[in-house]
Order: structure tokens, then C-alpha cells, then sequence
């Protein structure tokens, strides 16, 4: 059969996962990456020519090696929700299956490692020297892998074990919590592709966040209708739009201490394009709610509503990224020009970008 292959199991989730990567690395994707990517490397440079070698940096340098443990440490166990009820007569064959995933998260965690301190080794070769730098790299290549046999082994062990019979409930295998693992791990794989298309099968996470319920008046638009309230607090309380915009605007802060002039106001520019690209699903949020329909709700409000909420958000990090660049000591009329040019090409983008989207809207409504 081939469901009790690790290899069809493999192909079949890589290309679910294909079929979103073309949405994800479009034209317009792949420029804002280059850009960003270049001008990573200048600040790369910059950092390299005037790092100062002492006890200090050689200790966030470590730190730095020590937090890229975090990144791609959990497995992959490709065990689907049905085996634990339907294959387990089979058992023989999932514990198989579970073997080769073991060595294929393995050798997938341990290559990235790889790679991330590949990218380290020009940093850690000045601070340590050449030699101390491959002994690093082989060391944290080693603990990689160690960590995700580790994470594995918990995974399909039992927590607890009935006193006497330790040894053999060591031999048992917890298919329940491999399944829920590895569902939550294919989560938030989706989740990221979920970022730039609507994914079936996705399960938004959602949270109450009590202490934002005081900001929502003021997200709110002025002329408060029924899909600016959803909207606002679909906002606030689904993680996959809330996020976005946390994690660019820190990164936006990150960027500001590493580039200057026009390349940081090129960069910037093209994190707002970014983070507003990601909340577009946002557009189209609740539409598979009967009430959606009922009331019903046109897609101008819609764009209204969306164009007054995100636009408040993207303001806010604006404004944060102003003020980081006024604290760093950037002539005021110099700050003032990039805030002018970021907020313009705000409205312009989402207008534009939201146009499209009605046009669209209507030549289907049209079609049908």
C-alpha cells in the first residue's frame, strides 16, 4: 500500500506544499527579497569592518550560535491523524515509517544548521579565527542533531509509565501525540503560505486579547459599520494578521540600526509593501459566514472598512520607526521627508491594490 510509504507520504506533502510556493515567491515577492537580501549583506559588511574584537562580542556572538538551536529543532513524523485507529494492524509498517522520518528530520535540521552558520562563519571566523570557527560549526551542527533525535524519541514516548511496567511501556509508541505534533507542525507551515493565499484546511488561530479590547475604538473607522467591527477584531484576535505586523515592525526597528540614507528608506518602503501584502486575506475574512451574506455586506465596505483599520496599524508603525530614526539622530527634516514618502505610497498602494481586487470581484459577479 502505498499510504505506508515514507517516500509516497514525503511526495505527497511537498507537493500540497509546491503548489503554494509559486503564490508565495511571485514577481513582486522575489524583488522586495532581493532588495532585502542586498542590502542585508551592505549591513553584513558594515558590521564585519567595525565589529570590535573583545570578551563582549565574542559573548553575543555565542549567544547568537546558541539561538539557532531554536530554528528547525522540532521533527517530522508524517504520522496522519487516520493510522492510529485504521493502521495499526500494520503497526510494523508505521514504525518504520517513523524510523525514516526520524533520519530525514534529522539530516533536513542538521543541513539548515548548516547553512545558518554558514552564513555566521564570516563573523565567527574574525572573532574566534578559522579553526575555533569550524570546531563551532561541527559543534552546533552535532547538538542539532541530537536535539531532534531527542524531540523524536519524546514525541512517541509516554509521559508517564505504570510503575512496574516501565520497560515495557518504553517499547509503546504514543501515536496519539505523534498525530497532534505533527498536525501542529503542518500548521504552521500553512500558516505561512496562509500569509500571502487562502489555504484549505487552515485553522486560524484565535485569541481573545482582553487587554486590546480598549484600542478597538480606536481602530475602528469613524462611521462604525458591521464589517469594520469584524474586521478590527479579526484583526486583533487571529494571530496569522496581528503578527505580521509585530514581527515587521521590529524588524523594520532591527533595519534601522543597520543602514542609512536612502537604502534604509528603500527598505523600509519595502517592508510596508510586505506586511501590507500579508493582510489582504483580511479583505475576504467572515465571507463564509451565512450573516455575510444576509445583511448583505458590498464589497465597497468592505474595502472601506479594510483601507481604514490597516491603515491605522501601518501608521503606527510608521510613526515607531520615526521616532527610532529621530532617536538615532537623523536631521528631523530628513525623517520627516521619509515619513511623507511611506505614508503616500501607503494610501496609493492599498487604493490601487483594493481596486484591483473590486475590479476583479465584478467582472466575476459579471461572469457568473
Amino acid at each position: 500500500m502505498k499510504i505506508l510509504s515514507f517516500r509516497a507520504r514525503w511526495l505527497s506533502q511537498w507537493q500540497q506544499f509546491a503548489k503554494y510556493l509559486r503564490y508565495v515567491f511571485n514577481d513582486h515577492a522575489i524583488i522586495a527579497l532581493l532588495i532585502l537580501l542586498g542590502a542585508g549583506m551592505v549591513g553584513y559588511q558594515q558590521i564585519l569592518v567595525s565589529i570590535q574584537i573583545g570578551f563582549w562580542t565574542k559573548s553575543l556572538a555565542l549567544i547568537l550560535v546558541g539561538l539557532t538551536f531554536s530554528i528547525f529543532w522540532r521533527g517530522a513524523s508524517f504520522i496522519l491523524p487516520a493510522d492510529p485507529v485504521y493502521l495499526l494492524a500494520a503497526e510494523n509498517r508505521l514504525r518504520k515509517i517513523l524510523r525514516q522520518a526520524t533520519v530525514y528530520s534529522i539530516i533536513i535540521n542538521m543541513l539548515v544548521q548548516f547553512l545558518i552558520m554558514l552564513v555566521l562563519t564570516p563573523l565567527l571566523a574574525k572573532l574566534f579565527g578559522i579553526s575555533a570557527t569550524m570546531i563551532i560549526i561541527i559543534i552546533s551542527i552535532g547538538i542539532k542533531g541530537l536535539i531532534t533525535f531527542w524531540n523524536m524519541q519524546y514525541m512517541q514516548r509516554f509521559k508517564e509509565s505504570a510503575q512496574g511496567h516501565r520497560g515495557q511501556a518504553n517499547k509503546l509508541v504514543n501515536w496519539h501525540q505523534l498525530v497532534v505534533s505533527e498536525r501542529n507542525r503542518q500548521q504552521k507551515i500553512l500558516a505561512f503560505f496562509n500569509m500571502f493565499i487562502d489555504v484549505p484546511g487552515m485553522q486560524a488561530r484565535v485569541k481573545r486579547r482582553a487587554w486590546a479590547d480598549p484600542l478597538l475604538a480606536f481602530f475602528e473607522p469613524r462611521q462604525s459599520t458591521t464589517i469594520s467591527k469584524i474586521m478590527v477584531r479579526t484583526f486583533v484576535r487571529q494571530t496569522q494578521y496581528l503578527s505580521v505586523w509585530l514581527r515587521i515592525t521590529l524588524f523594520g526597528g532591527v533595519l534601522i540600526f543597520l543602514s542609512t540614507g536612502w537604502l534604509q528608506l528603500g527598505l523600509l518602503t519595502v517592508l510596508v509593501y510586505l506586511m501590507i501584502i500579508q493582510w489582504y486575506p483580511l479583505v475576504k475574512a467572515q465571507q463564509n459566514v451565512v450573516f455575510d451574506h444576509v445583511y448583505p455586506i458590498k464589497l465597497a465596505e468592505r474595502r472601506r472598512a479594510f483601507i481604514s483599520i490597516t491603515s491605522k496599524f501601518a501608521g503606527l508603525t510608521v510613526v515607531f520607526w520615526f521616532i527610532l530614526v529621530l532617536y538615532l539622530g537623523m536631521p528631523i527634516i530628513n525623517a520627516l521627508t521619509g515619513l511623507l514618502i511611506i505614508v503616500v505610497f501607503i494610501g496609493v498602494f492599498e487604493y490601487w491594490q483594493l481596486r484591483q481586487l473590486t475590479m476583479t470581484k465584478g467582472q466575476l459577479q459579471r461572469g457568473a
